[in-house]
């Protein structure tokens, strides 16, 4: 079977609520849910087009909470990085997905979370 070169690839953001929850977050969670069941629905419709379409689901990131300081207590000691993730960390997983290195990915749903997800399955 001949493979079909890759034509394009789609990267989404969703939260890493989209992959697990926690406590009181079932509209946030909803929502994020939303961005990950499209995206791998996408995947699929979109492969024999050679159309990747994956999905970066990051965690809480520190400079989006510098302002919410029980917050930040709170989830530092879920993390087993025991810290929170920087919006730069995400950056390289989005451009690793949309390279042709990534070429034989579609339909993942990749954290960027510090290990927030080891606890939260």
């Amino acid at each position: 079977m001949q493979q079909k070169p890759s034509s394009g690839s789609i990267v989404n953001v969703a939260s890493v609520l989209g992959l697990a929850t926690t406590g009181r977050t079932s509209l946030e969670a909803s929502g994020q849910h939303g961005v990950v069941g499209f995206s791998r629905a996408a995947a699929l419709d979109c492969a024999a087009l050679g159309i990747r379409v994956n999905c970066v689901c990051p965690g809480s990131l520190e400079s989006l909470q510098k302002n919410d300081p029980l917050l930040a207590d709170s989830e530092l000691t879920k993390i087993p990085t025991g810290r929170l993730c920087q919006v730069s960390e995400v950056v390289g997983p989005v451009l690793f997905l949309l390279s042709r290195n990534a070429s034989g990915i579609t339909g993942h749903c990749l954290p960027v979370d510090g290990g927030w997800m080891l606890r939260h399955v």
